[in-house]
């Protein structure tokens, strides 16, 4: 299932402010998320901003905006399948392959799919998240170990009509945070740590790293 995800992100400096910030909002749920992040050993995906990840081991996730030449790590487009990978899936994530240069899944299993494409695992990301809705934004705060508290504002969309405005809309929500945007996802934060020079080679970088 193909969405337009649009997030942006910070690092919580005041918890109390960001505490206060979040009861005037309709709290959801607090969940636990373990993501799996694959690529080739060199990381030929990672370096052009495209995703693939097994959340939970309940879905298949690919994320990527090919299109945006400013790098902005601001909307993606997000496709997401089940697993176990469904025979019905098969020709869905197939053409999202073909789209991102991998090859075709020619039966409905997860491993059959990572030996095909040489992809291993380059990062696992594990957090907590508690979820919080404002109409149609959620506001997610995550604790990820090791890294501290972040907050995110994210929306889907089915296409990128009012993509702009939306955005506008978004910055305006969480304004009086005077939030620091994170220009990077978490994946790249693990990365950073984890190898730097990959890191550098990567689309989404922080300010000072450039």
């Amino acid at each position: 299932m193909k969405n337009i995800e649009v997030e942006f992100r910070f690092k919580v400096e005041d918890e109390e402010k960001i505490n206060n910030f979040l009861k005037r909002l309709t709290f959801v749920k607090r969940k636990t998320q373990n993501d799996i992040y694959f690529d080739t050993p060199l990381g030929d995906f990672y370096k052009k901003g495209i995703f693939m990840r097994n959340r939970n081991n309940k879905s298949l996730d690919f994320k990527f905006n090919l299109e945006d030449i400013e790098n902005k790590h601001e909307e993606c487009e997000e496709f997401s399948f089940s697993l176990p990978i469904s025979e019905n899936d098969l020709e869905k994530i197939n053409r999202v392959c073909k789209i991102i240069g991998l090859e075709s899944l020619m039966t409905a299993n997860l491993e059959d799919f990572l030996k095909t494409n040489n992809l291993k695992e380059l990062v696992i990301i594990d957090k907590t998240r508690d979820v919080y809705r404002d109409g149609i934004f959620s506001f997610c705060l995550d604790d990820i170990k090791g890294f501290g508290k972040f907050l995110e504002i994210e929306t889907m969309l089915d296409d990128d009509k009012n993509l702009e405005s939306l955005k506008k809309t978004m910055l305006q929500k969480i304004s009086t945070l005077n939030p620091k945007l994170l220009p990077i996802g978490y994946i790249e934060l693990f990365i950073k740590e984890k190898d730097f020079n990959l890191y550098k080679q990567g689309r989404f970088l922080l300010e000072e790293d450039n």
